[in-house]
């Protein structure tokens, strides 16, 4: 009997810690709700953005960043592994995409600038992510660069063409 309540004893302090664990989850799930940029509309763009988490929280990252002048930065990051280490990544690149994008007008270097900032953290995780970023200004010039991210397309709405964005790089980290 005294093994059979023990055995109960632990099961129910188990559950309770499960418990705690999801409401957690939940919490960490209602921050990084907070950090992804709602659809945007400034003349003449209009950005818009759909994500999923595959589990509650993720290593997946969006974000819009106004640079001045009407130009804007977009960003997609996807952080290597899933859960919770991968959304604290997430946090970090955020803070550092949104200090320094404004800072590089060539998003090449802003990639190159970011990976020697955060290269160290990341080693000591054995983490990385894979990023694309473009800039877009108001007579429509894009520039862009892929670190490891899958291919990106561009659709030319006067045609309605879809253009593979050749790119490449080594993802960061």
């Amino acid at each position: 009997n005294s093994m059979a309540d023990s055995i109960h004893d632990k099961i129910n302090v188990l559950q309770t810690q499960d418990e705690i664990m999801k409401m957690e989850l939940e919490i960490a799930n209602e921050i990084q709700q907070v950090i992804y940029p709602k659809s945007k509309t400034t003349d003449p763009f209009e950005f818009s953005v759909y994500h999923q988490a595959l589990e509650r929280v993720s290593g997946d990252y969006h974000d819009i960043f106004s640079l001045g002048d009407e130009k804007y930065g977009t960003l997609i990051v996807d952080v290597s592994g899933h859960g919770v280490p991968a959304a604290l990544i997430t946090m970090i690149a955020k803070e550092k995409f949104k200090t320094l994008a404004p800072l590089h007008q060539d998003p090449a270097q802003l990639f190159q600038t970011i990976n020697e900032e955060i290269c160290q953290i990341l080693e000591e995780y054995n983490a990385y992510f894979t990023a694309f970023y473009f800039t877009l200004d108001k007579n429509y010039n894009l520039s862009f660069c892929n670190a490891g991210h899958p291919q990106a397309l561009l659709i030319r709405s006067a045609s309605q063409q879809i253009e593979a964005i050749e790119t490449d790089g080594p993802p960061i980290g």
